[in-house]
């Protein structure tokens, strides 16, 4: 299973990352702290960690700011990579004490989301968006460069950092379930399907507030934004809607943007792409290969282009200016980051995943059963749970 995949993350836009069965970590980004992440380097990496701790603990999670790299361990420590280019004006991002991790975003700053909902960040602070220590009852955040955004277990939101455009003046927000973070503004998605926005006035931030029955919303800055309506139909608005000449999609279950051109996802696993910006027409990439793709699960956007995952778990690149990931089985995955979980693979994964994290811990000498370190001389049993030690 060494080359098999355990889980394909997806961040910043043009960063994509890999976590592999052995615990090793493939990622290709134009991030320099992720370019030169390969298998030697988080192997090296994950032998460091094991070496300082009592027990070998799996890779689960991985997260990219604009200069870091984090690999979030399954007892909830954090991996870091990278620091900000300009420590002086962007500050030191410090993680190395970070306990209890379930999930990190990140900017020129660190946000990392802990297991008994409170939060903690690291980094660029210069307008308050570290200033997170107070905040409790968390499920879910997200930030951009200049402010942090949290969602709370009753569906309200905080948040912290610049607001002098009001893109934190979301006191009032209720009943939402997901958030985008961009620079000038937050959109919130409620659960009934309305649309809430703060920030400043771009040229769709009025027209989304009166949108209704939104499963999804993919923006571009704030020159395009496109909505998943929960009937499978989308709706645009921004400056670049008018010239892009879009053409009716039916029954969707997923978007993405590739540019300014929109790519959809139907229930029978089929890929259409509809727009005419010819900085990123598809049409003379790949002979239109898309088209014939088969079963796909979900696709994001991916350096103006887009990446499908495959039933089969074969991961499928359209891409501009043919830079690809690399191309790897994926039999195993339970998680696209930013997109919801494969309830239909839900227990091949934690089956698949188990197995794992027994190959893993073998292959560095700790107990099969909980990754703790053996001791004894002719009998060797784990430090931690006791057990005999059986391979």
């Amino acid at each position: 299973m060494k080359n098999a995949l355990q889980k394909v993350l997806f961040e910043t836009g043009n960063t994509l990352v890999s976590i592999q069965a052995d615990g090793t970590v493939l990622a290709d980004s134009f991030n320099p702290a992720v370019k030169c992440w390969d298998d030697n380097t988080s192997i090296s990496l994950c032998n460091d960690y094991y070496k300082t701790k009592k027990q070998f603990f799996f890779p689960v999670d991985a997260a990219a700011g604009t200069y870091t790299f984090f690999l979030i361990s399954e007892n909830g420590d954090v991996i870091q990579k990278g620091q900000n280019d300009d420590i002086e004006k962007y500050g030191y991002i410090d993680t190395k004490n970070w306990k209890n991790i379930k999930e990190i975003v990140a900017d020129f700053h660190a946000v990392g989301l802990k297991t008994d909902g409170t939060v903690v960040a690291s980094g660029y602070n210069s307008y308050g968006q570290c200033n997170v220590n107070n905040w409790n009852d968390i499920i879910s955040v997200n930030c951009s460069l200049f402010h942090t955004v949290g969602i709370k277990k009753d569906r309200t939101v905080v948040a912290c950092g610049d607001n002098s455009d009001g893109k934190c003046n979301v006191a009032d927000w209720k009943d939402v379930k997901k958030i985008i973070c961009d620079s000038d503004y937050t959109i919130g998605i409620c659960n009934n399907g309305s649309v809430l926005y703060a920030g400043s006035k771009n040229a769709f931030s009025d027209d989304i507030v009166k949108w209704e029955d939104i499963k999804d919303i993919v923006t571009c800055s704030d020159y395009l934004v496109v909505g998943l309506k929960k009937d499978g139909t989308l709706i645009f608005s921004g400056s670049q809607y008018e010239d892009q000449n879009y053409g009716e999609l039916n029954n969707l279950v997923s978007v993405a943007l590739a540019g300014y051109l929109v790519v959809g996802l139907d229930n029978k696993g089929k890929i259409h792409v509809t727009g005419n910006n010819p900085v990123n027409d598809f049409s003379s990439y790949n002979a239109r290969e898309y088209e014939t793709w088969e079963d796909v699960l979900t696709l994001i956007s991916f350096n103006n282009g887009f990446i499908a995952l495959q039933k089969n778990g074969e991961l499928k690149t359209c891409l501009p200016n043919k830079t690809a990931f690399r191309s790897l089985p994926l039999p195993k995955v339970r998680k696209w980051s930013g997109f919801t979980s494969f309830d239909c693979l839900e227990q091949d994964y934690i089956t698949g995943f188990n197995k794992m994290k027994e190959e893993a811990r073998i292959r560095f000498n700790c107990c099969r059963h909980c990754g703790g370190k053996f001791s004894g001389f002719f009998k060797k049993k784990c430090s931690v749970c006791g057990i005999e030690k059986d391979y």
